[in-house]
C-alpha cells in the first residue's frame, strides 16, 4: 500500500523568476547538449543549471558541475527566486507546467 506523505515543497517564485516556461527542462537524461545550451540561454534561473549542469575543462574537486548546481541553488533560495512553502501540502503538476497545491 502507497503512503502519500505532504511536505514542504520549494517553489519557483515567479514574481522572480518571471514565466514559468523560461524556467523548465525535461528530464536531464534527454536533454542533448543544443538544448542545454538553449535552456541556459532562456533564464538564469532554468532548473537545468541544478539537473544538468555545464562540464568546463577548468573542473576540479572544489569547482565542477555539481558544486555550482549547488551553488545556484542557494542562491535561488537566498535571493527568493525559489522559497519554501509555509505548510506542508500534496503537490500535483499538471501538464500546462502549472502547478497545483493541495493542502
Amino acid at each position: 500500500m502507497a503512503y502519500i506523505k505532504p511536505f514542504k515543497g520549494v517553489v519557483y517564485n515567479e514574481r522572480e523568476t518571471g514565466d514559468l516556461s523560461k524556467v523548465i527542462a525535461p528530464p536531464y537524461d534527454i536533454i542533448p547538449k543544443d538544448m542545454q545550451n538553449d535552456l541556459y540561454r532562456s533564464s538564469p534561473y532554468n532548473i537545468v543549471r541544478l539537473e544538468l549542469g555545464k562540464i568546463k575543462g577548468s573542473d576540479s574537486a572544489a569547482d565542477n558541475r555539481y558544486t555550482r548546481s549547488r551553488r545556484s541553488f542557494e542562491s535561488w533560495l537566498r535571493d527568493k527566486a525559489m522559497t519554501q512553502d509555509k505548510e506542508e501540502s500534496i503537490y500535483v503538476i499538471l501538464k500546462d507546467t502549472k502547478r497545483a497545491r493541495i493542502a
